[in-house]
């Protein structure tokens, strides 16, 4: 994976939002939360039961994720001799992939704000999905951008992105 060279005056505070060495672990964050909102938002479930499931879910994912990439990484060495993961490696992973986790914190931030100033379950959940369309549009344009893309294909990258984040959209109306 490549790194995203990202300006010394911003890697303070969005370090921990915004992993600086695994931006699509931040992007399928966003995805998967957006199909639990979507998914539960088709329900009654209060705003503290969506934020509860997105939470917990992208918690499995995140520890699924470094489990699954340790297990492989070791299980595909060449060591000739007992190979461990330090306690440093474990960390190492567990920040590379928090992404997974901070994707989703935005949509679960939508969901509470919403909810406190008395916009209810169904208007909190429609803000969400749009705010992650929105995030995935931008994810788009900005990796078209970062590889030095024309117009035309930042556009399609846009597109595209849009288009998958209407397809969650989608999932809520066709659960509903």
């Amino acid at each position: 994976m490549t790194d995203v060279p990202e300006r010394p005056e911003h890697r303070e505070w969005t370090g921990f939002l915004r992993p600086r060495t695994n931006p699509g672990a931040t992007i399928y964050g966003t995805i998967v939360a957006a199909a639990i909102v979507a998914t539960e938002g088709s329900t009654e479930a209060s705003i503290a039961e969506i934020v509860g499931s997105v939470l917990a879910t992208l918690l499995v994912y995140w520890l699924a994720h470094v489990y699954a990439d340790q297990l492989a990484h070791h299980a595909t060495a060449d060591a000739t001799e007992p190979s461990r993961p330090s306690v440093r490696e474990i960390l190492d992973a567990l920040g590379e992939e928090w992404g997974i986790v901070a994707g989703g914190l935005g949509l679960v931030l939508v969901l509470v704000i919403i909810d406190l100033a008395g916009g209810g379950q169904g208007l909190a959940v429609d803000v969400a999905l749009v705010c992650s369309v929105l995030e995935l549009v931008v994810w788009g344009a900005l990796a078209a951008r970062r590889a030095h893309l024309g117009p035309g294909w930042v556009v399609l990258y846009t597109i595209v992105s849009a288009a998958f984040g209407a397809v969650i959209c989608a999932l809520k109306v066709v659960l509903h």
